[in-house]
């Protein structure tokens, strides 16, 4: 390869690198993306089968919220769990749901806590990414159940 040749190629590396360099950390981005907005789905699906169940309060299920994205490696510091009985809005422990009241579980957190290189700086303050379902309260009805054994 003549010297010639060797300068053309180091010019044309020099104007395509740049570019090149920014769409790998932009399919990069859009990667880490989707890989936080399936945890955080998959997050609000097991809050919401913890807050259907009826056995947990709104602190408990925030709490596995918050395990669940440790686990998949997501700093939870700035998330919002939100819990909302849809049939009684006023009510938000999931303890207190009557049987098949709709709860609705929403999951926030700041898109700048989960990038992985400095595109950061470019993500406006209120990006953020959200993951919401809706559970059937699972609630056990009462029972009573007469303990007298019938006389004939």
């Amino acid at each position: 390869m003549s010297r010639r040749r060797k300068a053309i190629a180091t010019v044309e590396l020099a104007l395509c690198l740049p570019l090149l360099l920014v769409l790998m950390l932009g399919v990069w981005e859009i990667a880490r993306y989707v890989e936080v907005q399936q945890v955080l789905n998959q997050a609000a699906r097991e809050a919401g089968r913890q807050a259907a169940g009826g056995g947990k309060t709104a602190d408990e299920v925030q709490q596995a919220v918050i395990v669940f994205l440790q686990s998949a490696g997501i700093n939870p510091a700035n998330v919002q769990v939100t819990i909302t009985n849809l049939a009684n809005p006023g009510n938000t422990d999931p303890r207190q749901a009557s049987n098949l009241d709709a709860l609705e579980v929403q999951i926030e957190l700041p898109f700048r806590d989960v990038t992985l290189s400095f595109t950061s700086m470019f993500i406006p303050e209120n990006a953020h990414m959200r993951a919401r379902t809706v559970w059937r309260s699972l609630r056990d009805l009462p029972v009573a159940v007469d303990t007298n054994a019938p006389v004939e």
